[in-house]
């Protein structure tokens, strides 16, 4: 059931959030006076002066600002503007979350023309042209649907990247089977680097507000971001995606208090159980990128403690993973690798929705910021709620994600138990038959042949 729900994610992408005023249209306005700077929250929700577009209408010369909104995300194109600016709709209003601006040898610095190519209910795309200070013209457009969290964008003529304005102490590039990459601003010295990315970024905004994924394929070069700023201040202050060849790149936010959230670990945290300032806004696979006392990420997936005080451990396709493996049964959280030998599962959700963790005291030691954020979906995660697993396959599709969630080619199909996991099961019962031989350098299990 959770597979079936996670294929067919992008039909229902566009479920209404309950008890929000969404419109049942794309709306594509003409603001009849342009504004020299973004617009607020309460310039965007006022729009008595504005000209609504008719369907169909795509020979409209604007006068004003170009806006247009689906009721998730709306994006202003001022004339006074560099490029797209991206809200967020929220139960407080539209927030500001983003800038998109066209690049080639030079960035776009202000807004020639919009042509609209497409005007319906259920889509909006503009064409937009810039100048740059180079005398040079870009075309970038912009493609909105309805229901859908984010904005495609694809280059038209001299764009090669699209730059992401979106200030941020921390970046993280996604990893699904290993450990992320989490780029801290304050540690960072330099003003600009390349990122090593495939196909996605993410951009933690605000205080635990907003979580910004740049979603891109084919995949093409890494990604370069810039940094400025001086100590606790230090932001990343933009990325920027190269498009390749009919490429796309999409933008989404998930905007939602507690969205993510960050926890300073101490070297004396180690071993300690930290009840976080924090709650799960919803249920989902939540994951945590703790920072190694040696600078680099450990990615885990948080447990999901059940009604009954169950531990359980979620895989990539919703399906608990505590079949086979008694240590997630276990009220005190305890497992066993060959790497760590006995610990307590680090880091869960309790049954009430709080957050916790329990920094590991051998083996690995976590010091530094542990972001927390939604990876993916569980089959309790509401409808209307979004993960970043979620925001991945809306804009690809449901092939390129599977191949991407595929690890080398086997699939999520059930192999049969792992040795580790059959251990205590198989252990028991065999006990009575196994002989121990004993020399002077080591000793061996013996079962009988008959």
């Amino acid at each position: 059931m959770a597979l079936l729900t996670s294929l067919l994610f992008p039909c229902w992408l566009g479920a209404r959030r309950a008890g929000a005023e969404e419109p049942a249209t794309v709306q594509l306005f003409d603001t009849g006076v342009a504004s020299a700077l973004p617009r607020t929250s309460e310039d965007l929700s006022k729009r008595d002066q504005w000209i609504p577009l008719p369907e169909d209408q795509t020979n409209h010369i604007f006068k004003g600002d170009v806006v247009f909104s689906n009721g998730k995300i709306a994006i202003a194109l001022r004339r006074q503007g560099r490029g797209a600016e991206v809200y967020a709709v929220t139960a407080k209003g539209l927030v500001r979350r983003a800038e998109l601006v066209a690049v080639a040898d030079a960035p776009a610095s202000a807004l020639s023309s919009v042509q609209i190519v497409e005007n319906n209910p259920g889509g909006v795309t503009v064409d937009a042209t810039f100048k740059t200070d180079k005398g040079g013209s870009l075309k970038l457009g912009y493609e909105l649907k309805l229901g859908q969290l984010f904005v495609e964008t694809q280059p038209r003529s001299n764009v090669s990247a699209l730059r992401i304005v979106a200030p941020c102490r921390f970046a993280a590039l996604p990893d699904f089977f290993a450990d992320d990459m989490v780029i801290d601003a304050t540690q960072l010295a330099v003003a600009e680097t390349e990122l090593p990315s495939e196909n996605f970024l993410l951009h933690m905004l605000g205080e635990g507000d907003a979580v910004l994924m740049a979603v891109w394929f084919p995949a093409k070069d890494d990604v370069r971001i810039t940094l400025s700023g001086e100590g606790k201040s230090r932001t990343v202050n933009s990325s920027e995606v190269n498009y390749a060849k009919d490429g796309k790149v999409c933008i989404a936010v998930l905007d939602k208090p507690g969205i993510w959230h960050l926890r300073d670990i101490a070297s004396g945290d180690a071993d300690k159980v930290l009840h976080l300032n924090w709650k799960a806004p919803y249920v989902a696979h939540w994951r945590v990128d703790w920072q190694r006392d040696d600078k680099l990420t450990d990615s885990w997936e948080m447990l999901t403690q059940n009604p009954d005080g169950e531990y359980v451990k979620h895989g990539w396709y919703g399906q608990p993973e505590s079949f086979g493996n008694v240590d997630w049964l276990k009220e005190d959280r305890r497992r066993w690798t060959t790497v760590l030998g006995e610990f307590a599962y680090p880091c869960w959700v309790d049954k009430n929705g709080d957050g916790y963790l329990q920094p590991l005291k051998k083996g690995v030691r976590f010091q530094g910021p542990a972001i927390i954020y939604p990876i993916n979906r569980l089959d309790a995660t509401p409808l209307d709620e979004y993960t970043v697993v979620d925001i991945m396959r809306a804009p690809m599709g449901v092939g390129p994600c599977e191949y991407i969630l595929d690890v080398e080619g086997q699939k999520k199909a059930f192999q049969g138990r792992p040795t580790c996991a059959s251990r205590t099961i198989l252990a028991r019962p065999l006990a009575p038959l196994m002989v121990r031989v004993s020399n002077h350098e080591h000793s061996c299990k013996a079962i009988p042949q008959d």
